[in-house]
């Protein structure tokens, strides 16, 4: 009796455990769009460089300004460059979409 409530116990565990590492690495991603806040309708961004910081992972922006980047760690912070426009930081919110809006930076000629 002993041997079955300890093979029960211990299935019931490796399930709890195996549900618990799946959970945790279910949202490892975040979609990114970004858009240049300097034109009205608001134009996608082509080629932004999206970054999560202090790593190399990262991802460029499509045709339509998007980009997925997998495998970031939780309290993670993105930043977004555009040549021509201000840089954008925020932390990452795991599994969801980012809209990023890029205004272009103020630069005067002499």
């Amino acid at each position: 009796m002993k041997k079955i409530i300890f093979a029960l116990v211990a299935s019931i565990g490796t399930v709890l455990f195996t549900f618990q590492v799946l959970n945790a690495q279910q949202f490892r991603y975040a979609y990114f769009y970004v858009e240049a806040g300097d034109v009205t309708p608001h134009d996608p961004i082509v080629g932004a460089s999206v970054i999560i910081k202090g790593t190399t992972n990262g991802a460029v922006t499509d045709l339509n300004g998007l980009c997925r980047i997998d495998n970031i760690s939780p309290g993670s912070v993105y930043r977004v460059t555009y040549p021509g426009y201000v840089p954008v930081e925020h932390d990452v919110v795991l599994g969801a979409m980012h809209h990023v809006t890029m205004m272009p930076e103020n630069l005067e000629l002499e």
